[in-house]
């Protein structure tokens, strides 16, 4: 945008009925004087708040991504501002979230006990895991999955996952990738990675139910995520909002603790390849 009359352009995108307007709208609010960014944080909070909660999952991504996109005060603000009243409310609240923070997007549609159910990608192939036939009490639903990926992939995958050191160097107390418990050989050129369930809801599956909740924390450590996937000399492949996963700690009945920020995980790395920088 020119810098003349910038600020009432960027004012009049963020009131459009067209997402892909108020996404560019939001993006350009760092180009802006501060006294107007303050000024219009709430009008970009209403135009985040419409894409999160308007049903359309890209869309929610996107606004999502927008939203990563803005130097970290320039988010505060926005998440400030956020509606939580009305018709822009998250439509689940209270022991509804806590419910939402608990639940993985694993099992869908998958009642009873079962021994090995394939989980629906486009790309590789996911079992899950449920009933142990030598030990018929024991169950690994929400345990362990079984990623069936290729050789290639699963080399940086592993590389990121025991990079220890690195990520505590970069502020985690925690390894923030999917994590590997075992791993087998494959039919062709593929490995059998058996990987414990993160359990909780993707970053999209949240957002769409809790809107602005810790959403600042989150976009961020998943761009700190991501940096350091660069900085190993990783590329991740495809990084939406659905491949980063959410876990909340646990208060002491179990049931998780939705008043703290979670710990995010990268997962699904299927389609990760060196990035060829150092």
């Amino acid at each position: 945008l020119p810098e003349e009359g910038r600020t009432a352009h960027v004012e009049t995108a963020l009131a459009d009925d067209a997402w892909p307007v108020r996404r560019e709208a939001i993006r350009a609010l760092p180009s802006l004087p501060e006294a107007e960014r303050l000024r219009l944080a709430p009008a970009a909070a209403k135009a985040v708040s419409a894409a999160l909660f308007g049903g359309d999952p890209e869309d929610l991504k996107e606004a999502i991504r927008a939203f990563r996109s803005l130097p970290g005060a320039d988010r505060a603000l926005v998440a400030a501002e956020a509606p939580v009243s009305g018709s822009d409310a998250p439509p689940a609240g209270g022991d509804g979230l806590a419910a939402v923070a608990g639940r993985t997007r694993l099992y869908g549609g998958l009642e009873g006990r079962f021994f090995r159910e394939g989980f629906a990608k486009t790309d590789s192939g996911t079992t899950l895991l449920d009933a142990v036939p030598t030990e018929p009490g024991m169950s690994l639903r929400d345990r362990v999955i079984v990623r069936h990926i290729g050789i290639r992939p699963f080399l940086e995958w592993e590389r990121a996952f025991r990079a220890a050191d690195f990520w505590r160097s970069k502020g985690f107390d925690y390894v923030p990738i999917e994590p590997i418990v075992g791993v087998g050989a494959g039919e062709g050129l593929t490995a059998d990675v058996a990987t414990r369930v993160v359990p909780g809801p993707t970053v999209a599956g949240w957002a769409a139910a809790a809107g602005f909740t810790h959403l600042d924390r989150i976009v961020d450590t998943q761009r700190r995520i991501m940096e350091g996937l660069e900085e190993l000399g990783i590329e991740h492949g495809h990084p939406h909002e659905d491949n980063f996963v959410l876990a909340f700690d646990r208060d002491g009945e179990g049931r998780p603790d939705i008043s703290r920020p979670p710990r995010v995980y990268a997962i699904d790395f299927d389609m990760a390849a060196p990035s060829g920088k150092p």
